[in-house]
C-alpha cells in the first residue's frame, strides 16, 4: 500500500510499508540482490538503508524525515514499493549497501574521497555547514582558536571527526573524544545540554531542527564552509544512479520550505502540501510505539490523500497559538477538535461539522454529582479560563446560579484535568463527550453527571480567505461522515477499550499460564526469567493468542505488525511464534540500554519501552535529569518524569512529544506485582 505523505507524515510508513531489519543475524548471503534498476523493477521493491527506526515527533526541517520523504517519493516515481532497512549504526551503512541488503543509502552523507572510493554518490541532496554545539550558557567559542584546550565528542565514523582531526593539527591541545557509534548526533547534542559531554559538532540543518525544542544548547560557530550531502549507491548500478540524480534535481527545485502561505486550494495543490495545525494530545495526534496516531491525524491524512497532496502536521507550542498560526499562514486548516462558537467564528470559518459533542459535567462518583444544573450553586467547577467550558459556566452563572469557576492552567489538556479529578485534586470539571469517551477507554472511576447544554458542533477551522479549500473540505466531510473510514476511526479512538479484557482460561495445578513450556524454552534462550516474561505476557494479552489491541498489536505478547516483521519469525498469532517474538524483542530492548545500569532498571526501562516506545522512555530519562531525579533508576525517579510527559509544558520539549505516561508507569508496576506473586509459587 502506498500513501501520499508529507515529511512529517513519514512516520506512517511504519505501518503502511513496514520496517525491514537486516540485523547482524540476517546476513545477506551469496544470493543478496545487488543488481541495477532492471532487477529492482523486476523485484518491485526499492530498498532504502536508513540510520535508525526510532521515530520521533516530527520537527521542522528534521533531516531524517526529509530523507525518508524523498525516499518514498522516489519509490512512488519509479512505481515501486519502498522498504526501509535499518542499519544498527552509521558504520554499517556502506557494508549493508555493498552486501546487497539495500539499494540506496538514504542518509544524507558528506562526500569524502574515502567514501567515494567505495560507493557512487548522487547529486547533492542538500548543502549544510558543520557547526560547533555548546551549552546555552557558553560565553565564548566564537573563533576556531578558542577551541584550544577544549574537548569535543563526535563519532569516529562521522565526517565531523575528520574536520576536528584537521583542526587538531593547528590546535594540538584540542582533544577529540570518540563517542559511541550507536549514538545519533541528536543524542550527542542532548548530552551537551545536560552536561554529559562538553561540546559536539552537528550539521546545520539538524541543529536548526533541534533548537526549537531544546533550549539547553546553541550553535556557536561554523567549522566549515558549505558542505554538500548526498545519497549513496553501488558503483555498478548506473541506471539507478541516473534515475536518482534526475529525481534529486527535480526535488531540489520544487522542495517545499517552511514559509507563511495564505493562498487557497489552488496554491495548496501547486505546493502539493496540506499543512494541518493540530495539538499533540490523546484525541488529536500523538506517537505510540513509534507510530503516528490520533483521530484528527487519521482524518487529516485521509483528506490529504483525497486531495492528491501530502500531509504536513504543524504543532504550535500552545493551544492559544492555533488561531494565530492559521491567520499568519503557518498552516492551512486547524484540525484540533474545535467546538464551533460565536467567538471563534469571528476569527475563522468552520467546515461542515464532522462530530457533535455535549459538554458534560464530570465527577468522581454519582454521589458527587448534583441533581441538576441548579444544584451547581455554591460548587466549584475547574476548567481552563479560555475554554468553551468556561464560557458555558459563565452563561449559567448569568442566569443566577452561583457557580464558582476554579481556573486551571491554560496549558493543561482536558485529559490532564480529568486525571486531576480522578486523583481527587479537584471536585468537578467539564469535558466534551468525545474526550470523556476516550478517557473511559483507558480508565475507570469517573462518571458523567449530565450535559450542560445542547450538543455542539466540532469542525475544522479555515481562513476566511480560503473558500475553495472550505468547499473541498465540506465535500470531503459530506462524503466520509459516518462512512466506513470515519466509523472505524471513531470506534478505534473513542470506543474500543485500550486494554485487553480477561479471558476464562483454566490452569492446571502449578501452572502460571497455558504456555509455561514455551515461556521456559525461549526465556532460557535469551537469558530471561520465565516468570517475569509470564507476568508481562499476562499484562499484554491475558494469555489470549487471538487478542488484538486497539492499534493492531497481535498475539500473546501483542506485537505491533512492523515489530513482528522486524523479528522475522512469522505469524505472531501462533502461540510459539508469539512467545518467541515477544521474548526476543524484550531481550533486544534490554540490551539497548547501557550495560552499566543495574539489570533491574534496564529491565524496567525495557518494559516501559515495550509499552509506550523507547523514545518516550529516553525523553523521561532526560526530563528526570532536569527534575534532579536519577535518570538511571525507574521506581521513584524516571517513572515520575514519565508520568509528566502528558503535560504540555513537558511534552513540547520532549523529542517524542506527548505520551500518556501514566500507562507505562502502571504497566511496569503491574508486571512487578504479578512477578513477585509468581516468584513465590514457581521455581526459576
Amino acid at each position: 500500500m502506498q500513501r501520499v505523505l508529507g515529511w512529517t507524515g513519514a512516520l506512517a510508513m511504519v505501518v503502511a510499508l513496514g520496517w525491514v531489519a537486516a540485523g547482524p543475524g540476517q546476513a545477506a548471503g551469496a544470493g543478496a540482490p545487488t543488481g541495477d534498476l532492471a532487477e529492482i523493477q523486476k523485484r518491485g521493491v526499492l530498498r532504502f538503508i536508513i540510520r535508525q527506526a526510532d521515530s520521533h515527533l516530527p520537527r521542522e526541517g528534521s533531516p531524517l524525515f526529509v530523507d525518508r520523504l524523498w525516499a518514498q517519493q522516489l519509490a512512488d516515481r519509479l512505481g515501486l514499493k519502498a522498504d526501509f532497512v535499518v542499519a544498527p549504526s552509521r558504520a554499517e551503512l556502506f557494508p549493508y549497501l555493498l552486501e546487497g541488503k539495500g539499494d540506496i543509502v538514504a542518509a544524507s552523507l558528506q562526500v569524502t574521497p574515502e567514501r567515494a572510493a567505495q560507493v557512487e554518490f548522487s547529486r547533492p541532496v542538500k548543502v549544510v555547514r558543520q557547526q560547533l554545539v555548546a551549552p546555552a550558557g557558553e560565553a565564548g567559542l566564537k573563533k576556531v582558536e578558542e577551541l584550544a584546550g577544549r574537548t569535543v565528542a563526535v563519532r569516529k565514523s562521522s565526517s565531523f571527526f575528520q574536520t576536528l582531526t584537521a583542526l587538531k593539527e593547528k590546535l594540538p591541545t584540542l582533544t577529540v573524544v570518540e563517542a559511541p557509534e550507536e549514538l545519533e548526533t541528536e543524542e550527542l547534542i542532548h548530552q551537551v545540554g545536560v552536561g554529559k559531554i562538553p561540546l559536539t559538532v552537528a550539521d546545520s540543518d539538524l541543529v536548526a531542527s533541534v533548537l526549537p525544542y531544546n533550549d539547553q544548547v546553541k550553535a556557536t560557530m561554523d567549522l566549515t564552509d558549505d558542505v554538500p550531502l548526498a545519497w549513496a549507491m553501488r558503483k555498478d548500478n548506473p541506471k539507478l544512479h541516473e534515475k536518482v540524480n534526475n529525481f534529486v534535481i527535480e526535488a531540489a527545485l520544487t522542495a517545499f520550505k517552511t514559509q507563511k502561505y495564505v493562498g487557497d486550494l489552488d496554491e495548496i495543490k501547486k505546493r502539493k502540501v496540506l499543512r494541518v495545525i493540530t495539538r499533540n494530545a490523546a484525541t488529536t495526534y500523538f506517537l505510540h510505539k513509534g507510530e503516528q496516531l490520533g483521530f484528527e491525524y487519521e482524518l487529516s491524512e485521509f483528506l490529504a490523500r483525497s486531495l492528491g497532496v501530502r500531509l504536513e502536521l504543524v504543532v504550535p507550542p500552545t493551544r492559544g497559538d492555533l488561531t494565530r498560526y492559521l491567520q499568519e499562514g503557518l498552516g492551512d486548516l486547524i484540525a484540533a477538535g474545535l467546538t464551533v462558537t460565536p467567538e471563534r467564528q469571528k476569527d475563522m470559518d468552520f467546515s461542515r461539522p464532522y462530530n457533535h459533542v455535549s459538554e458534560l459535567l464530570v465527577a468522581r462518583t454519582k454521589a458527587d454529582c448534583p441533581a441538576d444544573v441548579k444544584g451547581l450553586a455554591g460548587k466549584t467547577v475547574h476548567v481552563r479560563p479560555s475554554s468553551s467550558y468556561a464560557t458555558t459556566l459563565q452563561r449559567l452563572a448569568a442566569t443566577g446560579i452561583d457557580i464558582k469557576v476554579g481556573p486551571e492552567d491554560e496549558e493543561l489538556e482536558t485529559e490532564t484535568i480529568l486525571g486531576r479529578l480522578a486523583n481527587g485534586d479537584i471536585p468537578l470539571t467539564v469535558a466534551d463527550s468525545n474526550i470523556f469517551d476516550v478517557e473511559m477507554t483507558y480508565r475507570k472511576g469517573l462518571v458523567s453527571c449530565f450535559p450542560l447544554g445542547d450538543p455542539q458542533d466540532i469542525a475544522w477551522g479555515l481562513r476566511k480567505e480560503s473558500p475553495l479549500l472550505k468547499a473541498a473540505v465540506d465535500a470531503f466531510i459530506k462524503k466520509e461522515y459516518r462512512g466506513i473510514f470515519y466509523n472505524m476511526a471513531v470506534k478505534k479512538y473513542f470506543k474500543n477499550p485500550k486494554s485487553i479484557q480477561s479471558g476464562n482460561q483454566r490452569l492446571k495445578q502449578g501452572e502460571l499460564s497455558p504456555y509455561d513450556a514455551l515461556l521456559k524454552k525461549y526465556s532460557a534462550q535469551y537469558d530471561l526469567d520465565w516468570r517475569l516474561m509470564t507476568a508481562q505476557m499476562y499484562e499484554e494479552s491475558h494469555f489470549d493468542p487471538t487478542a488484538k489491541s486497539w492499534v493492531g498489536a497481535q498475539g500473546l505478547f501483542q506485537m505491533m505488525p512492523p515489530t513482528a516483521k522486524e523479528m522475522g519469525l512469522g505469524d505472531v498469532t501462533v502461540p510459539e511464534v508469539g512467545v518467541h517474538a515477544g521474548i526476543k524483542y524484550m531481550a533486544r530492548l534490554i540490551n539497548e540500554f547501557e550495560p552499566g545500569l543495574k539489570i533491574k532498571d534496564r529491565i524496567r526501562f525495557a518494559q516501559a519501552s515495550y509499552n509506550a516506545g523507547k523514545g518516550h522512555v529516553l525523553d523521561a530519562r532526560r526530563l528526570a535529569v532536569e527534575l534532579k531525579l536519577d535518570p538511571d533508576k525507574w521506581f521513584g525517579n524516571v517513572e515520575k518524569a514519565m508520568a509528566l510527559l502528558s503535560e504540555p509544558k513537558y511534552a513540547r520539549k520532549a523529542r517524542h512529544g506527548y505520551c500518556r505516561g501514566a500507562e507505562p508507569v502502571k504497566y511496569v508496576s503491574e508486571i512487578q506485582t504479578r512477578y513477585e506473586a509468581y516468584a513465590k509459587i514457581a521455581k526459576p
